[in-house]
């Protein structure tokens, strides 16, 4: 349940940061060289986003991971259960 609740936070954190850059997915995913589908799962909270894919994704909007991890410790009472369960429908 932590992990959940950790990779739900920083998905929404990464997707506040992208808004907040004015880009939409495919853009963002485009500039971190990755895919739009695994972007928004990330996003979502959906699938736990590597070390190396997190460090392309700050590095597309010229941040940080310390910038990154303090957004996510920001945000509260994320819903898990909805964010996991949802299908991704993204792209299909």
């Amino acid at each position: 349940m932590i992990l959940d609740r950790t990779k739900t936070r920083l998905g929404k954190a990464i997707q506040q940061m992208r808004q907040d850059h004015g880009l939409s997915v495919e853009q963002m995913a485009t500039m971190a060289e990755m895919r739009p589908q695994d972007l928004y799962a990330i996003e979502r909270g959906a699938k736990a986003a590597s070390l190396i894919q997190i460090h392309a994704i700050v590095k597309a909007i010229d941040s940080d991971m310390l910038a990154l991890m303090e957004k996510a410790s920001e945000i509260r009472d994320v819903n898990v259960s909805s964010n996991i369960n949802r299908n991704n429908s993204y792209g299909k």
